[in-house]
């Protein structure tokens, strides 16, 4: 013979599975959003901290020096190739020596760039 719950019942087992439900959804939701990325670092900040977010021209690799402006892979790879044969720069200014690397685009790299 089978048992039915009664209406009461029924209402506050729905209401729980829905509850238990939205629990579920929202943190699902929490957890999947990764948070945004720091924008700016602060002039405040240490400087290893303030480093960490600019491309070290001395070190970084083809994909590193893609996120600067108007630096794309085959420039990239020519100002490593540049590093490669004529060793670490000394100066910014040295980077216009490669073909390609203007002294503007340089300017423009102000804030992002440093040599190790």
């Amino acid at each position: 013979m089978k048992e039915t719950m009664s209406a009461p019942r029924q209402r506050r087992f729905l209401a729980l599975a829905a509850a238990a439900a939205a629990c579920i959804v929202g943190l699902a939701l929490w957890y999947a959003v990764p948070p945004a990325p720091a924008q700016d670092v602060p002039a405040s900040a240490p400087e290893a901290l303030r480093e960490s977010f600019r491309v070290d021209l001395n070190t970084a690799g083809v994909d590193a020096m893609t996120t600067l402006p108007g630096l794309g892979e085959k420039k990239a790879r020519a100002v490593l190739e540049y590093r490669l044969t004529h060793g670490p720069f000394r100066s910014l200014g040295e980077v216009a020596q490669v073909p390609g690397v203007t002294q503007d685009m340089i300017d423009g790299w102000q804030g992002l760039v440093y040599l190790s």
